[in-house]
């Protein structure tokens, strides 16, 4: 089989980097009260606020890019069953979200009092999802 692992990769990323701040601001917008919540007030704020949040997370996340890459590429070389990679793959994706929150925002690890745990969590979800979605190989089905 032949395989996109570079053009896989990517989608998978910038999907999240697009999909994941809209998670983040609808759950950090609706019923969450213990947290302090981001002031739309207008249009505008709410659009800003994506933005910085698709920039920041596309900027943070670069690093982490290339190792998902590169654990794709290892991964696809050295196990046979597509179920498998893509198991292997999505368990990696995770992980690294996880380690790149942890390194640049330490506080996470206090779990859902911290509005940074939200925007982990939306980010390993769409990591997660993405990861099964998107083909790996041409004859994928």
């Amino acid at each position: 089989m032949e395989y996109t692992e570079f053009k896989y990769s990517l989608k998978v990323w910038l999907t999240s980097v697009v999909v994941a701040p809209v998670i983040f601001m609808i759950c950090n917008y609706s019923a969450i009260d213990e947290l302090p919540r981001w002031q739309y007030n207008t249009s505008a704020d709410f659009v800003n606020g994506y933005l910085a949040l698709v920039v920041l997370g596309g900027l943070f996340s670069m690093l982490t890019y290339a190792f998902f890459y590169l654990f794709i590429k290892i991964t696809v070389n050295s196990i046979q069953s597509m179920i498998r990679i893509k198991s292997m793959i999505c368990v990696l994706g995770v992980g690294l979200t996880i380690g790149t929150f942890q390194l640049f925002f330490s506080s996470v690890t206090e779990g859902p009092k911290n509005e940074f745990f939200y925007l982990m969590i939306s980010n390993c979800l769409c990591i997660g999802w993405f990861s099964w979605l998107y083909k790996l190989g041409t004859e994928e089905s």
